[in-house]
């Protein structure tokens, strides 16, 4: 579980406005960013199935503690991820064990960063050295993020989701896609604002399955969602993709990415 407590959440609210790391983004279009948190297997396969019937790539968010385990549902093998490296989408940092980094302090919180580094460098994974990570809960204080900082190349947290002109490189925005808490209409209205500003938007889910749990999306509103990013002619693109920094040196551009470089 993570820190709920008041002084936690008023942690939380503060991290947004601290130790920043302010990024120009330049776009050539409108972008949106399709991630995926713990990685289900179910993400590896029908979420990779859908991404690429749009010739498009995902950011999958990894922890190293969760491979090859069933939880809720079954989680990533080895072999589901090195078949989304070898296919082009980025394997990013989650922390090995899913900690709550806020409630375990920075030190704590570095020795699981550390651990799930050195997974994905064994993976092949962290070419360069070059990783993103996803706070796990979305748990983040300003300590936290000054764990982050020298670590990553960026951060992605749970609320917001559009940055326009400029990104926070150690709390990234993102908006939840699951089929519990988000409507078709209510997606379709952020992806066609987020056009018609010409910014970048960021999803996050867990497992794409029929019958989504709490923290998932079905394939039909993964699919939805990816037919309103065509028709607004915006973008998939991985986190790593608009974020540059060795991007196309670690990961095959999809031709939506090579067009946009």
């Amino acid at each position: 579980m993570f820190s709920s407590s008041v002084l936690a959440k008023l942690q939380r609210r503060l991290a947004r406005h601290v130790v920043k790391r302010p990024k120009a983004l330049r776009l050539s279009a409108p972008v949106v960013t399709f991630s995926f948190d713990d990685v289900p297997q179910s993400a590896c396969l029908m979420g990779r199935r859908l991404l690429e019937r749009f010739d498009a790539h995902g950011t999958y968010y990894v922890c190293g503690g969760y491979t090859g385990t069933v939880r809720e549902q079954p989680m990533h093998t080895l072999a589901d991820l090195h078949s989304l490296m070898d296919s082009g989408h980025e394997i990013a940092c989650h922390g090995y064990g899913h900690l709550d980094h806020q409630a375990q302090g920075p030190q704590r919180a570095s020795q699981d960063m550390d651990r799930n580094r050195r997974f994905l460098q064994e993976l092949g994974a962290a070419q360069g050295g070059e990783l993103n990570f996803a706070y796990p809960f979305g748990c983040v204080s300003a300590g936290i993020k000054r764990v982050v900082q020298g670590r990553y190349l960026s951060a992605r947290g749970v609320v917001g989701g559009q940055h326009l002109g400029s990104a926070d490189l150690n709390l990234l925005g993102a908006v939840p896609l699951y089929d519990a808490t988000i409507t078709p209409e209510r997606v379709s209205a952020l992806i066609e604002h987020n056009a018609r500003e010409g910014g970048w938007l960021v999803f996050f889910t867990h497992g794409v399955l029929d019958r989504p749990g709490a923290y998932d999306c079905s394939p039909q509103l993964l699919a939805h969602a990816l037919n309103v990013v065509q028709g607004t002619g915006s973008q998939v693109r991985s986190v790593r993709s608009v974020l540059g920094a060795g991007a196309s040196a670690a990961y095959p551009a999809s031709v939506s990415e090579a067009r946009a470089a």
